[in-house]
């Protein structure tokens, strides 16, 4: 009850979901920040959370590449997607993909926001590999059902990162979603 009258007077869209901490969080799609729900109080009030999936510096996403295997191997159909954020179910990911047994590699550059340890987060189905400036930060290359995993390190305020993160999908559902 308290999240169906806190996510009507958020601005629309949003995505509520569960975080680590088995928190209550949602993103406003608007404003591009994360919120955490607070309990306790009759409106709960939000709390800004820093950064959400990791902004690319020129703003023009990230670069990704489809391959119709699971090894990230032969040829492959280049995009750019602005977000990892995805949850194709049963479909293809991409024309000319196939929806099972395909796999993908986004690479770019994030910038952070100050001095500190950030945590990455990862919930997919089924494999994923993230490295942050060559750094492997989480290694769970495996067929896996939906699940969250989570690997940090120490960044410095401004300062530009490579980032590539790659995923595997075996068969029935996929989805992939990265947060910091």
């Amino acid at each position: 009850n308290e999240v169906s009258n806190f996510a009507t007077n958020t601005p629309s869209p949003v995505d509520i979901r569960m975080g680590p901490d088995q928190s209550l969080y949602y993103l406003s799609i608007g404003e591009g920040a994360v919120y955490k729900i607070n309990y306790g109080i009759t409106t709960p009030t939000p709390t800004v959370i820093p950064t959400v999936t990791p902004t690319p510096l020129s703003g023009q996403g990230l670069k990704a590449k489809y391959f119709n295997n699971i090894n990230l191997t032969g040829t492959s159909i280049t995009r750019t997607d602005q977000n990892i954020d995805f949850d194709w179910g049963l479909t293809s990911p991409i024309m000319g993909i196939n929806p099972d047994y395909f796999s993908v590699s986004w690479e770019g550059q994030i910038l952070s926001q100050s001095d500190g340890e950030y945590t990455f987060y990862v919930n997919s189905d089924d494999g994923v590999r993230l490295w942050i400036d060559n750094k492997l930060v989480i290694d769970k290359w495996i067929h896996q059902s939906a699940t969250e995993n989570a690997g940090s390190v120490i960044l410095n305020a401004n300062s530009k990162y490579n980032i590539r993160l790659e995923y595997f999908e075996g068969n029935y559902s996929a989805s992939v979603h990265l947060l910091w």
